[in-house]
Order: C-alpha cells, then sequence, then structure tokens
C-alpha cells in the first residue's frame, strides 16, 4: 500500500524523516538525499511521488515518475545505501547512491533520464 504526496509541505515532512530527524538511520545517505531530492524536484513528471506504508506507517521506499518512466527509490539500511530501481523495489538497480557518490554522479543519472 503507498500514499501520495501533494505538495511541498508533505515533501518536507518525509526528508525530514529520511534524514533522520525521528529516529531513521539514515546519515549514511544525508547528502545524497539532498541531491536526490533536487533532481527529483528538477525532473519528475506531473503528478504525486507515491510513498510506500506499511501498518500505516510510511516506509523508507517511495516511487516517481521520471520522463515517462516509473522508477522505485529504497534505502537498504543493511546495505546502508538507497538504490534506484526501474519500475519496482526489485526492478533492474539503475544507481546506488551513499554519502561516498559523488553528487555530480547523481546528476548525471537525472540528465541521462531527461534525453
Amino acid at each position: 500500500m503507498s500514499i501520495s504526496i501533494n505538495s511541498l509541505d508533505e515533501l518536507q515532512r518525509y526528508l525530514w524523516r529520511m534524514m533522520g530527524r525521528t529516529g531513521q538511520q539514515t546519515s549514511d545517505v544525508s547528502a545524497a538525499i539532498l541531491t536526490l531530492a533536487g533532481g527529483i524536484l528538477w525532473m519528475k513528471d506531473a503528478g504525486p511521488i507515491e510513498v510506500r506504508t506499511h501498518k500505516d506507517e510510511l516506509t523508507n521506499m517511495f516511487w516517481v515518475s521520471l520522463g515517462g518512466e516509473r522508477y522505485a527509490f529504497k534505502y537498504e539500511s543493511h546495505l546502508r545505501r538507497l538504490e534506484i530501481r526501474s519500475s519496482s523495489g526489485s526492478g533492474d538497480l539503475l544507481l546506488e547512491v551513499s554519502d561516498e557518490t559523488d553528487p555530480a554522479a547523481i546528476v548525471a543519472f537525472f540528465r541521462h533520464l531527461g534525453t
């Protein structure tokens, strides 16, 4: 099940959670999360971001449409990285992101989607 994020205020609340403000352990990708958020705002198609829920709680997985294709963004806590996959959480792995990831690589990923 998922919920839709339809406003910047809702996105901001989700980003606060992803950045660790409510106890989540995602500090290994915090700089990357901000770069990804900028890329998503820059390139996303019209429509909401869909966030997966479990027992009515938001999870660390969401979907967004970019260039007419649906992508899954999923934080893997045991690997301490965020994965971008085609279509679903088990789709083809397109990019792995941690705080060691050069922001230019993330920007290049989004630029490639726009071509």
